[in-house]
């Protein structure tokens, strides 16, 4: 009202409460307007009315929209109304720079064009009624927030089961649901800014389908007679509806980016104050890479044994026996060589430049690519990497706990829980692990996943030599759902998995202090060493004992084939979650540094606990989704470890050597380099061939079960 002024405030609204309770009439009367048939969704409607195809492309992306946007606006305005509650009790606003008397001197008046975007945050006296008001905001919308989400949820697990063929679980329903409030809660944290939402959203998706789509769809459906009074009063509507889509959200956008452009002009001159009073909080003491550098050796050594030691060590036996012995011993040892090669060499080119780190993957790819084309080669690399790692280790941590499960009470027992309910419950530690800062905040935890590591391969290799080969082992190619050439290729990809420590090591050395006489290559080179001590101790007797023992009918992991000695199984198991647990942090904190950069230095928001922990969350509720809808274990290290892992660990590293440190040509380290650049990318080209066809058929056989699984 105070920006449309007396006149036109009240004609424009007595003319929405006019037309949108004759659109509602509309739309009570088209239930049921066929005999025997009932349209009990918007789209349904839309369809009978515009066809089948065209209902359906105009009705469902305008009925999401206005669901999203009413969900996205209640998130705000309950965030608000908490806020007015806070500060109406704690005697301060937003800024914190209302005294108690300014609060004390307002009392209810009529505002003018004073009055706030809620009316509520203008209204402070009587005090304890304004807090009431506000509690009756939020209780409102608590409930109102699932009216608009429940359609949104409806949709989309009608197409997940109806089209894409899932099984129709607890698991499903969850994760969708989880997954919308993130990314509604994201958004609305991103763009906070009630008034604006309201005009834009309102105009743009609100206004067809409450204004005059109802119309047009009585005019199909009903058929009125020409220039009679439905004719005109229907046509008249959606010409008002039209114009208001069309000029609405003109404003509204207007507003958004004005307040955007305010929020950064603060936050430009927060951080500015931030830089020039007190450098102690300056942006990169913020961000969990380089939030601390008081790190040392055995911190280098216990990061790298997490970060490379994890689920790829499980699949090393089932990758021998798609490859063979000659094969899988060749690869396995040229793996391992090339791998350490090439993160001596990630080290030393950390500070390869006099006064300057590389702290970052993405930054010394643009040292050597140049600051654009180093951004868009590396970055999406590593950001696949990173996420990928977190995703299988979702998967393994669920089965880990499935087999837990399965030892202790009966694999023949409480059938009804799967593997994506384990996954589940392996997620919800991470929500509460991505709290911690940084790196050296998760050393302890790290630490124990290093320890873990070394214990269930330790467990695994000798459970293995334990059991014994039997007579009738085969170390021949068997034939599975895969054929062996492809089966061969994927093999490939697996073990390029079990090496993913390189995505992370610029980030490990960051956390090390680094002086002219004490340069951080030196303790990160030394715990590098003993890392990958640590990782032939597990790698090499683990894949060699695990076919030597079972041959060709190895399970994808390992302690899936070894049963007995329950016990020490159930204990290796939950070692293998206890790592993971870690493991997926060393992982997923890269990400939250390069999320949180970009956030906080390109689009200018504030650095605060609430961005963090929104950031951290989307991303492990978005990771427990994919492992929960794909819980392929073998299929994924092989698609993964091939596609982005070969770039990134075995000759991404050479070619920024080749182009900063300019090796002699035809010398011995020239030839090394190219040699590892051929090999790495002849393996980044066949082996997601064959993860890939794996993937497939594990899809396929998912989803004859899930057809019969709806049959039944």
């Amino acid at each position: 009202m105070s920006e449309l002024g007396w006149g036109p405030g009240v004609v424009v609204l007595i003319l929405s409460w006019a037309i949108t309770l004759y659109t509602l009439w509309q739309m009570i009367e088209m239930h049921e307007m066929f005999p025997g048939k009932r349209f009990d969704r918007y789209h349904e409607l839309g369809q009978a009315a515009f066809g089948e195809n065209v209902g359906l492309y105009i009705m469902v992306p305008l009925q999401l929209l206005v669901k999203i946007s009413a969900c996205i606006v209640y998130m705000v305005t309950g965030g608000q109304s908490l806020k007015n509650v806070h500060d109406l009790a704690l005697f301060r606003n937003c800024l914190g720079s209302l005294s108690e008397e300014a609060c004390h001197g307002r009392c209810f008046h009529t505002f003018g064009n004073k009055v706030e975007e809620n009316i509520l945050e203008s209204l402070t006296k009587p005090k304890a009624l304004a807090i009431v008001a506000n509690v009756f905001v939020v209780l409102h919308l608590l409930g109102s927030y699932q009216v608009y989400a429940m359609p949104v949820f409806d949709m989309a697990e009608s197409v997940m089961i109806k089209k894409w063929h899932f099984r129709p679980t607890k698991v499903l329903r969850y994760s969708i649901r989880w997954t919308f409030v993130a990314a509604t809660m994201s958004i609305a944290v991103a763009l906070p800014y009630f008034s604006a939402l309201l005009s834009f959203f309102g105009g743009f998706v609100f206004a067809p389908t409450t204004y005059f789509i109802p119309c047009i769809m009585w005019l199909i459906l009903k058929k009125p007679k020409r220039f009679s009074a439905s004719w005109c009063t229907n046509w008249s509507c959606i010409i008002v509806g039209i114009v208001l889509m069309i000029i609405a959200p003109i404003g509204g956008l207007a507003k958004l980016i004005g307040h955007i452009r305010k929020c950064a002009m603060a936050n430009g001159v927060q951080n500015q104050d931030l830089g020039e009073e007190d450098q102690s909080f300056g942006l990169e003491d913020w961000l969990p890479i380089t939030a601390s550098r008081n790190a040392n050796w055995y911190y280098s050594a216990f990061h790298n044994v997490a970060a490379i030691v994890g689920a790829g060590v499980l699949a090393l036996p089932y990758a021998m026996s798609e490859l063979g012995w000659g094969p899988g011993v060749l690869v396995l040892i040229l793996s391992w060589v090339i791998t350490l090669y090439t993160l001596w060499q990630m080290i030393e080119m950390h500070e390869m430049f006099e006064g300057q780190r590389f702290d970052r993957y993405h930054e010394l790819g643009q040292e050597a690519f140049g600051k654009r084309l180093g951004l868009y080669i590396v970055v999406p690399l590593q950001l696949l990497v990173e996420i990928s790692v977190c995703i299988v280790y979702m998967v393994t941590g669920g089965k880990s706990l499935k087999n837990v499960h399965d030892l202790a009470v009966g694999d023949k027992t409480c059938t009804k829980i799967k593997v994506e309910h384990f996954i589940l419950i392996f997620a919800s530690s991470q929500f509460v692990l991505s709290l911690l800062k940084n790196f050296n905040s998760i050393s302890g935890v790290s630490l124990v996943a290093a320890v873990m590591s070394v214990s269930y391969s330790t467990i695994a290799w000798v459970a293995s030599v334990e059991k014994h080969a039997t007579d009738d082992v085969d170390y021949g190619y068997r034939k599975r759902t895969t054929s062996v050439p492809f089966a061969f290729l994927s093999a490939l990809g697996e073990m390029a998995f079990a090496y993913a420590g390189h995505n992370v090591v610029l980030e490990i050395q960051a956390t090390i202090p680094s002086t002219p006489e004490n340069p951080s290559k030196q303790p990160m080179w030394k715990g590098a060493i003993v890392a990958y001590i640590i990782v032939a101790i597990c790698y090499f007797p683990v894949a060699l004992a695990g076919f030597w023992t079972f041959g060709n009918k190895v399970e994808e992991n390992i302690l899936e084939s070894l049963t007995k000695p329950t016990p020490l199984i159930i204990v290796a198991n939950m070692f293998v979650v206890v790592h993971l647990l870690g493991s997926y942090q060393v992982y997923a904190m890269p990400v939250f540094d390069m999320i949180e950069s970009v956030m906080i230095k390109k689009w200018h928001f504030s650095p605060t606990r609430v961005l963090r922990f929104t950031i951290r969350w989307s991303f492990v509720a978005a990771t427990m989704g994919v492992a929960v809808r794909l819980p392929y274990f073998s299929a994924l290290l092989s698609f993964f470890g091939g596609f982005v892992f070969a770039p990134t660990t075995y000759f991404i590293p050479c070619i920024m050597w080749l182009i900063l440190k300019k090796p002699k040509r035809f010398g011995a380290s020239w030839c090394i380099n190219w040699s590892c650049i051929i090999l790495g990318m002849v393996l980044m080209i066949i082996a997601p061939i064959g993860g890939l066809v794996k993937l497939i058929d594990h899809l396929k056989k998912g989803d004859l079960r899930n057809i019969k699984c709806i049959t039944t």
